[in-house]
């Protein structure tokens, strides 16, 4: 969950919005890529505090994938007034949910985001080589790293956690 977090983070920080989103694979087998994909959708509130962050984020998972069979991309596109399935990036967590081969996450992504949770946490970032240079890869990288780093002080706001080496 804290690198899901941190991953929300950096996208509001890249992006400068306020709402950021993200695909990930639905729990079931099956059936085409995309109805199996769940859209994580967060709002951001600076108000918080760390601990704050980490909580709205578990929980946000926990409700997209308690109604992973229902419509959300529709309702999210509804309430939100855009388009969701322009969302670039997608997370997986292998030995959660089924990862998607290569091609298939590249025929809709830009960026994928896989997570690994062998003895140690790994995570390999993988992206269409067309939009995204190695450069912006090992960028994004490190600023991940870093955002998980500044996600340990509980206390602090969300807002406090930097991109930048603390």
């Amino acid at each position: 969950m804290v690198v899901l977090a941190a991953v929300f983070q950096l996208l509001r920080i890249y992006s400068g919005a306020k709402t950021v989103f993200a695909d990930s694979p639905g729990f079931s087998e099956g059936g085409d890529e995309q109805s199996c994909r769940v859209p994580l959708i967060f709002a951001y509130d600076a108000a918080l505090t760390v601990c704050d962050y980490l909580a709205e984020v578990r929980d946000l998972v926990a409700q997209s994938y308690t109604y992973q069979d229902f419509p959300l991309r529709e309702f999210a596109e509804a309430v939100l007034k855009r388009d969701l399935s322009s969302t670039n990036v997608l997370i997986q967590l292998p030995g959660i949910h089924e990862p998607l081969a290569a091609r298939e996450a590249f025929a809709n992504y830009d960026l994928v985001i896989t997570i690994h949770r062998n003895p140690t946490l790994s995570i390999l970032l993988e992206g269409r080589a067309s939009v995204l240079s190695a450069e912006f890869l090992e960028n994004f990288g490190r600023h991940l790293s870093n955002a998980i780093a500044g996600l340990k002080n509980f206390d602090v706001s969300i807002s406090s956690v930097s991109l930048n080496r603390c």
